[in-house]
């Protein structure tokens, strides 16, 4: 370490401005990594938190709910899932003879019955709203739900308490025994798009530590050839490169460490999928911290010694320019078996598991993202040698040739734009596939009636016909309501045909004829499409069964809030949670690609943002190489501007080729996505408007980039350098 500092500390100004540099790139990378981290574990957590409330919702019932015992003080719960204008709401019903039963993964204790507690943010938007479109719905307010019970700061989470008689009365509850199992859960795709998505960010990061390492070496040109010419050998000089790179890993690691812990509550407020995270779940623990500081500042030293040795030039010119061994055909072979795969595995589509399934496809798109990188050499080499047949500028003809020599690090300075561009390509593909909620009932019912928009609905499971007038008469008296209407079924024992009153046909614009007491209705009526009469009769003795009270309003959100809550408030919902047709989604896991395309173009953009420092530093390690054939040939009577325009096509033209074969790719993995998951059951669409912003972000990116390093062209061919050589 002594050694090391002595290295840094004998330097110049300017070779000291040049590592602290290096220690800043390394604290962006480190920064970055432990963010991404911490969002992946902010994920994961999440999910731990919202597995603990839904698996209370009666749709997802575990086996740590029994058969009620009325009477047996057993803990009593009901989860349903309500909602507030464009908001679903977590409710959960309880009643315990514990102070704290175990409905979360901390400790919650319950308010007396008729009181409830909520989220933060539900707290805060029922005093936002009229206490009849909201705050009543679920009694009074006894205190907030602690971090640890809910899974993201926005979620909004109400937990009513109840009494035993109460509970049994108004819902049909089940018996909570132990509590929430902790394990990490949530569909298949999650995780498979989470990880997806880190490994798209992470590639960056590394990728630009890497480089801002190389930067270094890039400096010691002049004194390791001066080393080697002394008669230093090439362990040696990999050794004091390494020994110099240690105090700007150790400053580099420290300070992103600090900006990951000072940056980390900014980051929190990013909503990702089902809204932001909590600052806690952003921060690393310190144990993981320091495995990931401890590995980074190993190798960046490590990188500078592997550099060192490999790019050794012995006693030649820092200015000499070695040509890299020629890149082998075989670097195409992972991102062809990558390729091949998507076919193969949709011919599999009956033979391998769910599972076994869902890992092949991960396999596949590891490979051909890994094999954009690994073939990207080989391809850039093939590039220099085509387009080297049909340039003839001066400046085309030194970048292409400079492809040609050296691919290795032409393809490595723009790699990280172009592993952002196919995962949004891919990610931007897949969610086109989105299904429109209702589009399938369009297809088979036809048109949607405009009416239903401004509708409450609510089922009666039980047939209750007391229920069912109880419930009439409240919403009839809710300001906004128009009219309510009934809907029966027919207990014909030919599945239930809908009908209504002839004073309820009445109100929804039919004419029924003066005979009829009942009008049979289209069977579509609760699909959201036109009503109309059927022209079967009604026999008025045959039993009906009230299966839907229908609330219409002016279409106002106020009066449909108004109704819900009064419905709620009222313990009138039963076994049924009041609904606009219009909010009910169709539920696919395929939605989930859709739910993270605004996660993907905010993760491009951050690769892109970071690909775009690596592109500038690669750039100017790429002009700091060719220093002396530069100032040789400013002698000669070139221009600073063509050698600028030197720069520009060494990297535009590998960036735009590559780009367009990164979005290929990306496109028909998204294609494949979809055909895999779908079992072949859907198709994709074109990108959005979305996409195009997310292309004009990365070029901007790109643009600004090699506005960078241009100028770095100039402090290379200064008149002090002129006047050296």
């Amino acid at each position: 370490m002594r050694l090391s500092l002595a290295l840094v500390l004998t330097q110049d100004r300017r070779s000291r401005v040049r590592i602290l540099g290096i220690a800043a790139g390394i604290a962006i990378g480190v920064m970055l990594l432990l963010l991404l981290w911490g969002g992946y574990r902010g994920l994961e957590s999440r999910s731990e938190r919202w597995d603990a409330i839904s698996r209370i919702e009666m749709s997802s019932l575990t086996g740590t709910l029994e058969e009620v015992e009325p009477g047996t003080g057993q803990t009593l719960v009901a989860g349903n899932i309500d909602r507030h204008r464009e908001a679903d709401i977590q409710r959960i019903d309880v009643s315990s003879p514990e102070g704290a039963p175990p409905l979360f993964h901390v400790p919650v204790t319950l308010p007396q019955p008729g009181e409830f507690l909520a989220s933060p943010a539900l707290a805060k938007r029922i005093a936002e709203y009229s206490p009849l479109e909201l705050g009543v719905r679920f009694g009074t307010l006894a205190g907030t739900l602690p971090d640890g019970a809910l899974p993201t700061p926005d979620a909004l989470v109400a937990v009513v308490a109840h009494n035993e008689t109460d509970m049994l009365m108004r819902f049909s509850p089940r018996v909570l025994i132990g509590g929430p199992s902790g394990e990490f859960g949530g569909m298949p795709v999650y995780s498979f798009v989470a990880v997806l998505g880190a490994l798209a960010v992470a590639a960056p990061v590394l990728l630009l530590i890497a480089i801002v390492a190389d930067l270094g070496q890039a400096s010691r040109r002049e004194r390791t050839a001066t080393l080697r010419l002394l008669g230093a050998s090439r362990g040696t000089v990999a050794h004091l490169a390494a020994l110099e790179m240690i105090p700007a890993a150790l400053v580099g690691v420290l300070l992103g460490a600090a900006g990951a812990w000072l940056t980390a509550p900014l980051f929190s407020l990013v909503p990702v999928i089902d809204g932001t995270f909590f600052t806690s779940d952003i921060r690393v623990p310190l144990a993981q911290q320091i495995v990931v500081l401890a590995l980074v500042a190993a190798l960046v030293p490590l990188i500078a010694a592997l550099r060192a040795h490999r790019t050794d030039r012995g006693v030649l010119p820092s200015g000499a320019v070695l040509p890299e061994p020629v890149p082998s055909f075989w670097r195409l072979v992972p991102l062809v078996l990558g390729l091949l795969g998507i076919p193969a595995i949709l011919m599999m589509n009956s033979i391998l598991s769910s599972i076994t399934y869902w890992l092949a496809m991960f396999i596949v798109l590891t490979l051909i993202c890994a094999g954009l990188i690994i073939a990207g050499p080989y391809l850039t080499y093939v590039l220099g040698r085509v387009l080297r047949r049909g340039v003839t500028s001066a400046a085309n003809v030194i970048a292409v040739g400079r492809t040609v020599r050296v691919p290795r690090a032409t393809f490595r300075a723009v790699s990280g734009l172009v592993i952002a561009l196919f995962l949004v390509s891919m990610f931007q593909i897949a969610m086109t596939a989105r299904v429109d909620p209702r589009a399938e009932m369009r297809e088979v019912y036809g048109a949607d009636s405009p009416v239903w928009a401004g509708v409450v609905q609510l089922e009666n499971h039980s047939g209750d016909a007391t229920l069912a007038e109880r419930r009439r008469e409240v919403m009839s008296e809710v300001s906004g309501v128009k009219f309510v209407v009934d809907v029966y079924d027919l207990d014909d024992g030919f599945g239930g045909q809908p009908v209504v009153s002839a004073a309820d046909a009445r109100l929804l614009g039919l004419n029924p004829k003066p005979a009829q007491e009942f009008v049979m209705l289209n069977p579509t009526i609760t699909a959201g499409v036109a009503i109309h009469a059927e022209d079967t009769p009604v026999d008025p003795n045959v039993p009906r069964i009230p299966r839907n009270s229908l609330a219409f309003t002016d279409g106002s959100a106020e009066a449909i809030e108004r109704t819900r809550t009064a419905v709620w408030a009222l313990g009138l919902t039963a076994d049924a949670v009041p609904y606009v047709l219009t909010e009910r989604e169709y539920g696919d896991q395929l939605g989930y690609f859709a739910r993270f395309s605004t996660l993907a173009s905010i993760g491009a953009i951050v690769a892109g943002g970071i690909s775009m420092l690596a592109l500038a530093v690669a750039t100017i390690i790429g002009v700091l190489d060719r220093r002396e054939v530069f100032t040789r040939l400013r002698l000669m009577g070139v221009r600073a501007g063509t050698l600028r325009r030197i720069i520009l096509a060494e990297n535009v033209i590998p960036l735009i080729a590559m780009s367009l074969l990164a979005a290929l790719v990306g496109m028909f993995a998204g294609w494949a996505v979809i055909r895999v998951f779908s079992g072949g059951n859907r198709q994709v669409g074109l990108p959005g408007e979305e996409y195009a912003i997310t292309l004009l972000v990365l070029a901007s990116f790109a643009a600004l980039a090699l506005g960078l390093a241009l100028f770095s062209v100039r402090g290379a061919t200064t008149n002090a350098r002129l006047r050296e050589e």
